[in-house]
């Protein structure tokens, strides 16, 4: 059977002709994908309502994506049932003494089980082990030299997969010297400002600073508290580790 995942090397050569992370890019599209169906599906379908009041819905930082992607009208259809789910716990958890703030915060779902925080997860290995094969061949690092690189979460990810350190010297270096860049960019845009050229700007200089911070921070459709910390401990022959 064909892996439904599995990216051709031409896919991910295009990949690298982006201005921003491929990774965080393409974690977002499979994030952007899923949206599209379950938003539908969570308005019409009353399995899934069902499901999603049983899983307690999205963490806090996708159910907020979900307000900006779906329709009042489909979240009021869609979260009936988790609501008065809630509202039982609440009224069961009246009656009973003690210290309530676990019970309260197990109500609240966290990046641990989130079906979307775990899609993220899937996807950001596979795509990261994609690529460290990807990177192992010299034309691919060549076409990697023309790139923008990975934010820094994603290189730190990607050379945990490589076991040959001439590459992770050549991802680092290539990582260094773009950040430089980056910098010679900013200056150079505040320069011109300063003096009132702004006219003089390239393109690069312009957009320098939206560049660093992803490049720092990760794509922001995809940053979640903790981002930083590992979500998978890889290991250098590429498996997957338990949290």
């Amino acid at each position: 059977m064909e892996d439904r995942n599995k990216i051709t090397a031409d896919t991910l050569a295009s990949d690298m002709k982006t201005r921003g992370c491929p990774v965080c890019n393409r974690i977002w599209e499979s994030v952007f994908e899923f949206f599209a169906q379950w938003n539908y599906s969570l308005a019409n379908n009353e399995n899934i309502q069902k499901e999603n009041a049983a899983s307690l819905g999205l963490c806090p930082f996708h159910s907020w994506q979900l307000v900006a992607m779906a329709s009042p009208q489909g979240i009021s259809k869609g979260y009936v049932q988790l609501l008065r789910r809630i509202a039982d716990e609440l009224l069961t958890l009246s009656n009973r003494s003690g210290n309530r703030q676990e019970d309260l915060a197990s109500l609240i779902k966290d990046s641990r089980d989130c079906r979307i925080c775990s899609l993220m997860r899937e996807r950001e290995a596979d795509y990261l082990q994609q690529l460290a094969e990807f990177i192992t061949k010299q034309e691919n690092r060549l076409l990697y030299s023309n790139s923008h690189g990975l934010c820094l979460r994603h290189l730190g990810l990607l050379t945990a997969l490589v076991s040959d350190p001439e590459v992770v010297q050549f991802l680092l270096k290539e990582a260094a010297g773009y950040f430089g860049q980056l910098a010679k960019d900013m200056e150079n845009y505040s320069l011109k400002l300063a003096s009132r050229q702004r006219y003089l700007c390239s393109r690069d200089e312009k957009d320098a600073y939206v560049r660093a911070i992803l490049h720092i921070a990760g794509g922001q459709n995809i940053c979640i508290q903790g981002s930083n910390e590992s979500w998978l401990k890889i290991n250098r022959q590429g498996k997957n580790c338990e949290e």
